[in-house]
């Protein structure tokens, strides 16, 4: 009994990129889609249905045309062992006939039908195509788009395991002497042969991505990839001076209208980000932000020690033909501890007491200093973990006492009876800027216009701690 057992290369597309070149024994260079070494563990015998083949499949059913697929299959050490190339040999797929099999005929190993088991290289070369347009194979074609033609080919090797012939063992019986007969013990059975399960060698599972998916475009001019698309098409084709994609199951045509970032009815916001590094080790205060553009566009930053910040597009202001805005903190109440090590805290002193009952009254052996104002967050040191506790946010200001509203949410009765107490500002209200020693900025427009961006500055000082 023979079993079948199939060793398949990597599919290739004709809008795949190639990864090389091969040159053939008939002296042409072949373009390479892809190669991968598989393992054979046991000898296989070549016959007419098991043999290396090519696999041609042609795609384009409304367009004429033929595609060949080639290839060539090497041993452990590079030698060439079978190849399907010239594309003479080889049988293609065309329009009417889109899955074409060729099966390598009368294939030998060192005149012998069995292949031994080791490693073998499959190398697939990118399909050959005839679309009657003269261009190297991987060409863009002229008109800016793809080959009209699109297929695949896959070049795998098929073979059979033959099972060895099971050699029965002879039963001997020893003469029987008179008058006694003696018989010899029947030997056992010979162990029953049992075939090896068939295990199909492994396909490569393609990696399916995580996350939110863009499109990116590659620029010649910079040689890089400067721009990442919200678009998500199923095929992207050029032709006649136009970029179509397609997406669940329907056509569209890019760069058609007025409308800016408006892909399959969906609206997305043009997305900048760019850091401010200038000097990166020297501590400092990032104050302002200023476009230089024809539109304002909201804005928000960060640093690397944990400041926020964010500008809405109406707090810029046009000044001179450019658009300028504070840069402001990002608020939040309670304030994290994060905010305690910046200026917007102020210490106040130890209390000598206060009341339970709200309004709160916080009474003080020192006259309160100015900078406190009516509207800042009062804080407490909680003396069982040291850290600062919202108490209110304060509605009056005597000689030497502080009223607060306890109601606030997040605000909670003082541990202690003289717990030290702090004064934060508003960080929203009152910035002071961003600390840090470099600064991330994204900015951002939703409008769906045509808006140009032509410079993105920041005013910056040196901080002094």
């Amino acid at each position: 009994m023979s079993t079948l057992r199939k060793y398949r290369g990597i599919r290739v597309h004709t809008g795949d990129p190639s990864i090389g070149e091969y040159q053939g024994t008939n002296g042409l260079i072949y373009y390479i889609g892809s190669r991968i070494t598989r393992n054979i563990p046991e000898d296989i015998e070549f016959s007419a249905g098991a043999a290396p083949v090519m696999e041609s499949e042609f795609l384009s059913r409304h367009t004429p045309g033929k595609l060949t697929g080639l290839g060539v299959i090497l041993d452990s050490t590079g030698k060439e062992l079978f190849s399907f190339y010239p594309d003479s040999l080889i049988n293609p797929a065309s329009q009417n006939n889109q899955k074409v099999f060729t099966e390598l005929r009368n294939p030998t190993f060192n005149n012998s039908k069995t292949l031994p088991a080791g490693d073998y290289e499959i190398v697939t070369f990118i399909p050959q195509i005839d679309d009657n347009v003269d261009r190297n194979p991987g060409d863009f074609s002229g008109d800016g788009g793809y080959y009209l033609v699109q297929g695949s080919a896959q070049l795998s090797i098929f073979g059979n395991i033959v099972a060895g012939p099971v050699t029965p063992i002879p039963v001997t019986q020893t003469p029987t002497p008179p008058p006694t007969v003696t018989v010899t013990p029947t030997p056992p059975p010979p162990p029953t042969q049992t075939a090896t399960p068939v295990v199909e060698a492994p396909t490569p599972t393609p990696q399916v991505p995580t996350g939110i998916p863009y499109t990116l475009s590659y620029s010649e001019g910079v040689k890089g990839w400067p721009s990442f698309y919200s678009y998500n098409p199923d095929f992207m084709i050029g032709m006649n001076n136009y970029f179509y994609t397609f997406a669940g199951a329907n056509l569209y045509r890019h760069n058609s209208n007025e409308k800016r970032n408006n892909f399959y009815g969906v609206q997305y916001p043009a997305k900048i980000t760019t850091v401010f590094n200038m000097e990166p080790l020297r501590n400092k205060v990032f104050k302002t932000l200023s476009l230089e553009s024809d539109s304002a566009w909201t804005s928000t930053m960060n640093t690397d020690i944990g400041q926020n910040a964010a500008i809405q597009n109406a707090w810029f202001e046009l000044k001179e033909g450019n658009y300028y805005a504070a840069i402001k903190n990002v608020a939040s109440s309670p304030a994290t501890l994060n905010t305690f090590r910046f200026r917007s805290i102020n210490g106040i002193g130890n209390t000598t007491g206060f009341n339970v009952t709200n309004p709160r009254i916080f009474n003080f052996s020192v006259p309160i200093d100015s900078i406190i104002s009516i509207g800042d967050f009062l804080y407490y040191i909680n003396v069982f973990d040291n850290q600062p506790k919202l108490a209110g946010i304060i509605t009056a200001i005597g000689t030497s006492s502080i009223t607060v509203d306890s109601t606030i949410p997040g605000a909670t009765n003082p541990t202690s009876n003289t717990p030290l107490m702090l004064a934060a500002k508003n960080t929203l209200a009152e910035s002071h800027g961003l600390l840090g020693h470099y600064m991330i900025t994204t900015i951002e427009n939703g409008s769906g216009a045509n808006t140009e961006l032509f410079a993105l500055t920041a005013d910056v000082f040196k901080s002094y701690p």
